[in-house]
Order: structure tokens, then C-alpha cells, then sequence
């Protein structure tokens, strides 16, 4: 059974189509991390309004990290992305109350390098971040005239309503960041994630093969124990019934 290890409110945000810019979508969701069925570790988001799992990555020890996007203004905009390939995926914190931001990402981190470690958390009382109440960014949080790697954020991109105000946030990244992962890449993220399926299976599959062989030995064993006491008794009553037989002198 899948064992849940993290749980928080955050919503998603997207590329809009191959520009370096993200939209946020203001459904309701929340981030589980979860130690699953198969061992392996995965990353879910699940929509709150339905209680439907949108999106379920499996992550390997050491290959993804949780980090914020220093580009956002607001602060509470963060991105999972992957040593292994250039794939990304945005995310952005609903609860109302940002004291345990960092509290949760540092967990996320140390899941993610270790899906085995038990949760840190602060002690009842002490939010070294408190900053009071802040789920939805202000449309005055960001500064349109700011360049972000040199390049301006356009005022017209920025939509009217307070929830949206941080979800045109230029992700143009710097010259050592590659943009969008190639078809290759995607390609090989999925054969190393089918190829993780069919290690699991097969561990299993291993793993019961060798206690079915450990029970056939038990069953070997007790059947030769068997085979020689029903020996011993056919002996015995052959005996019983022939004893003519067996007092006779063989050299006659």
C-alpha cells in the first residue's frame, strides 16, 4: 500500500506553448509524495476539487530537486527539475499562510535525495519565515520594468486579476539553461521510467520464485522423511506375513 510522506496546497503553472513564459492555473490542487506500491518514490499532484490524481511522476533518489524561481517577485513560485534531462514542472503555493514554505520545499529536498528520511519539522510556535498571510500574489508584487536575465517583463502580459498577477513571470533562462527538452530526451525519460516498472517487476517476480524454490525444498525434505518410514513399515509387516520366509537358511 502507497504510503504518503508529504502533503501541501499548490497549484500548477504551465509554459504557454514554446515561449519561456507561465501561466498559473488557479485550480485548487495540492503536492503528495508518496513511497508507492512499487518502491519507488512519486511525485503527485492531485486536484482538490475532485480529489483526481492529474499528474504522477516516479523520481529516483538523487535525480530531481524542489527550488524557487528567483525570477517571481512574489517568492512562492517553485520548480521541480531533473538532473537527467531538461524536463520542468512549475508549481505555486496556495496556503494562505507562507511561514512554512520553506519548511515544506526543505522536506521535499530531502525526500527527493532520500525517500526514506523521516520529515524535519520546526517546533510548535517557531516560523522563522512568518510573513503573514499571503496565497495569492498581489498585482503590485511585481515590478513590470524589471529585467529578468536583461529582459523586461511586458506590462501588457500581466492580466488584471490579483490570482493571475504572478502567472506571466519571464522564465527566459540564462545562457548556461537549455529551454525545452528535445523529442529525444522525452523519449529516453520514458524508456528510463518503463525500464524502472520492469526492474520492479522483476525484483518481485525474483523474490517470489526464490521462497516458492525454499518451499519446494521443505516439501523434498519432508517427503523423504516420509518415503523412508513408509520403507521401514512395508519391511516390517513383509516380515510379519512371510516368517517362514525370513528364518530360512538362504544356503538351501
Amino acid at each position: 500500500m502507497a504510503e504518503t510522506r508529504l502533503a501541501f496546497k499548490a497549484g500548477r503553472l504551465f509554459r504557454r506553448g514554446n515561449t519561456n513564459f507561465v501561466d498559473a492555473d488557479p485550480t485548487k490542487g495540492a503536492i503528495l509524495l508518496q513511497n508507492g506500491e512499487d518502491g519507488l518514490l512519486h511525485f503527485i499532484w492531485k486536484n482538490r476539487s475532485t480529489n483526481e490524481i492529474e499528474e504522477d511522476l516516479i523520481l529516483f533518489p538523487g535525480d530531481a530537486t524542489f527550488a524557487k524561481v528567483e525570477q517571481s517577485s512574489w517568492g512562492r513560485t517553485y520548480v521541480l527539475k531533473f538532473s537527467s534531462s531538461n524536463q520542468r514542472h512549475f508549481f505555486w503555493m496556495q496556503d494562505a499562510d507562507s511561514s512554512r514554505d520553506e519548511e515544506f520545499v526543505g522536506n521535499v529536498n530531502r525526500l527527493l535525495a532520500d525517500p526514506s528520511i523521516v520529515p524535519i519539522w520546526y517546533s510548535e510556535g517557531y516560523n522563522p519565515n512568518s510573513a503573514g498571510p499571503s496565497s495569492a500574489p498581489a498585482a503590485s508584487s511585481c515590478d513590470l520594468n524589471t529585467p529578468i536575465y536583461g529582459n523586461p517583463i511586458p506590462r501588457r502580459l500581466f492580466s488584471s486579476s490579483p490570482l493571475l498577477a504572478l502567472t506571466h513571470l519571464s522564465l527566459n533562462p540564462p545562457p548556461t539553461m537549455q529551454s525545452q527538452p528535445s523529442n529525444a530526451t522525452q523519449a529516453k525519460d520514458r524508456n528510463y521510467l518503463q525500464l524502472g516498472h520492469s526492474l520492479a517487476r522483476m525484483s518481485r517476480a525474483i523474490a517470489q520464485t526464490a521462497d516458492l524454490c525454499e518451499l519446494m525444498k521443505v516439501n523434498l525434505d519432508a517427503m523423504r522423511v516420509l518415503s523412508a518410514s513408509h520403507a521401514a513399515q512395508f519391511m516390517t509387516v513383509a516380515m510379519e506375513l512371510n516368517p517362514d520366509e525370513a528364518e530360512e537358511d538362504p544356503r538351501e
